[in-house]
């Protein structure tokens, strides 16, 4: 089965369209942590780019660093250029 995605209209304007992402995962170090260096040493082993891109390819997300690749799933592929374009609306949390 081949699957795909596009953004749904809403609107008869095509600059209106977006795609609905679910963001659902953040990285953030508290405020009050007591750790804070162990954290962003953490955080930032998250983010390098072979641990970052692969955790990305093996979920079907999309990067957020400037440099991360392209989503790899091909059902995600009709969405790649609005989510790089920042044209896309937040779902409702699950």
């Amino acid at each position: 089965m081949k699957l795909g995605t596009f953004p749904l209209p809403v609107t008869e304007d095509p600059a209106d369209l977006k795609v609905r992402v679910n963001v659902d995962l953040a990285l953030w170090i508290p405020e009050a942590s007591t750790k804070k260096d162990a954290a962003r040493r953490f955080l930032s082993f998250l983010m390098r780019p072979e641990i970052n891109d692969k955790y990305n390819a093996d979920n079907n997300g999309f990067g957020v660093r400037n440099d991360a690749p392209p989503a790899s799933s091909p059902a995600l592929a009709g969405m790649q250029k609005y989510y790089d374009d920042g044209a896309f609306y937040l779902g409702p949390p699950s």
